[in-house]
């Protein structure tokens, strides 16, 4: 394979790493906004403690 072919593999490969990266970020960041929605839905702490780790256990 020639350097040229490797560095192209390479950088799609980073792509698809920081593709990645992002879609992790971004279902992290999701379920931050949907444990804050769910505290301040809760009626009492326990309420939110149940919901948010039955979320966490899906």
């Amino acid at each position: 394979m020639s350097k040229a072919a490797g560095a192209g593999k390479d950088n799609m490969m980073d792509e698809e790493m920081s593709v990645a990266e992002l879609l992790v970020q971004k279902a992290e960041e999701n379920q931050t906004r949907k444990i804050i929605d769910i505290l301040n839905e809760a009626e009492d702490l326990e309420d939110a403690k149940e919901t948010v780790k039955a979320l966490l256990i899906k």
